[in-house]
């Protein structure tokens, strides 16, 4: 199944999209999976293995081989109705112990609630976990210009540098 993943992930990020509202759970299942790797591969990573696969949330490892050698824990969310809570985002921190992560990537169809958003950079001004969350609307501005992942990045990575001055000035 990986093999056939792989190479479908060429798929615009916009069909992904399209084919995540789909009735069919076939259909929105396999979207899930092309979703995550279309972030795989678009922020240059390498595939590890997979850690959970159904019709709402798919999730993997994936690793950084270039110059930093970060491990990286993705989710991706079908949730249209629902935001992501914080016990959502509290597993993957939960689970970041284990596989020794430094960044977690969580992308929902949907949005995070306000609680899991605090939640989020609490753990970030506290550890040196990196947290990034990418909703609706940022997964929508990505499907029609996938090269503005860069500046999300870096914008993200900014306030993550802020948010640990913060906890530093507090010490």
């Amino acid at each position: 199944m990986q093999e056939s993943i792989i190479s479908t992930s060429s798929e615009s990020l916009r069909t992904i999209l399209e084919e995540l509202t789909s009735e069919d759970t076939e259909i929105h299942s396999k979207a899930l999976e092309m979703l995550a790797f279309y972030f795989v591969r678009l922020l240059g990573l390498e595939f590890e293995n997979w850690q959970k696969r159904n019709e709402k949330v798919v999730k993997l490892l994936a690793k950084e081989t270039e110059l930093l050698f970060s491990r990286w824990q993705i989710r991706c969310q079908n949730s249209l109705d629902n935001d992501v809570l914080l016990d959502e985002l509290a597993e993957e921190v939960g689970l970041s112990l284990k596989f020794k992560s430094n960044v977690i990537l969580i992308v929902t169809t949907g949005e995070f609630s306000n609680e899991a958003l605090r939640y989020a950079d609490e753990i970030m001004r506290l550890t040196s976990l990196n947290i990034i969350t990418i909703n609706r609307q940022e997964l929508g501005a990505l499907a029609k210009s996938p090269h503005i992942i860069v500046d999300m990045l870096n914008s993200k990575a900014s306030d993550v540098v802020q948010l640990k001055a913060l906890e530093k000035r507090r010490e």
